[in-house]
């Protein structure tokens, strides 16, 4: 008997699980992304921009400026340089 309300509630579980799982979240409104604050303006680097940062192969389906951006953010981000990263991201959003 103890085997069977195991099971029940075992299925329940999963069921409750691969509900909640199968809901879709829309795209963040641009009044909750200005919420967050984002750092913007100028990024702030040292060195030649060629120069200062490794290499970082991440390609998405975009424009090669927006590429060439998010590519930007990667470096920055792996560079531990967060606050620029984040700058250039939210620029990336705003676009």
């Amino acid at each position: 008997m103890a085997t069977f309300w195991f099971r029940l509630a075992l299925g329940l579980v999963i069921s409750l699980l691969c509900c909640s799982c199968q809901e879709k979240k829309a795209a963040p409104s641009r009044k909750e992304l200005n919420e967050l604050n984002l750092r913007i303006g100028q990024l702030i680097t040292c060195g030649p921009p060629n120069q200062q940062l490794g290499s970082v192969d991440f390609p998405i389906a975009c424009r090669p400026e927006t590429q060439a951006n998010f590519t930007l953010g990667l470096k920055l981000l792996h560079s531990f340089e967060y606050e620029e990263a984040e700058k250039v991201f939210a620029a990336l959003i705003h676009q």
